[in-house]
């Protein structure tokens, strides 16, 4: 990849950039594949389900009635929503700067501190904290990635 990058004379800021907008876009693209299935679930569900069971809230109870449905898909808390759109935008910033970190032969963890902030990800309806947690690693990361940007390294010729 340097060696194509060399000839193409493409900035590494170009290359980290691109990199940063394709796996924010295939994070996001990710979350909403989640949703869509989500929603086609409880499609499927109310339609093979029993009438005497199902009502017209039935799906709306079941994104409040799962942590996982209800994290993916907030609703009305649009604090939580935030947070999803910081954490997949740290999350596509974290693996292109991993990205960055192997063309230069060297190490970022990144992307694993990222995904470790995941664990905060499935939590209780109204833990604001843990989504002041995601929000936080996803700035700090950042503001990391860009003043590790600054000082770009270019490419080493082999």
């Amino acid at each position: 990849q340097v060696y194509t990058f060399q000839r193409l004379s493409v900035s590494e800021r170009g290359v980290f950039g691109w990199q940063a907008v394709c796996n924010t876009g295939f994070y996001f693209l990710l979350w909403a594949v989640q949703c869509i299935l989500i929603f086609a679930m409880c499609a499927m569900y109310m339609k093979t389900a029993d009438a005497s069971i199902t009502s017209g809230q039935t799906v709306f109870l079941a994104f409040y009635r799962s942590k996982f449905i209800h994290c993916l898909m907030p609703l009305e808390q649009t604090g939580r929503l935030i947070r999803n759109i910081f954490t997949i935008c740290g999350l596509g910033i974290a693996s292109a700067y991993t990205s960055r970190a192997h063309r230069h032969d060297s190490r970022s963890f990144a992307i694993v501190v990222m995904s470790a902030g995941l664990l905060f990800f499935f939590v209780e309806i109204n833990n604001t904290v843990n989504d002041g947690i995601l929000i936080a690693m996803s700035i700090i990361m950042l503001i990391w990635t860009l003043t590790e940007l600054r000082k770009e390294v270019p490419y080493e010729a082999e």
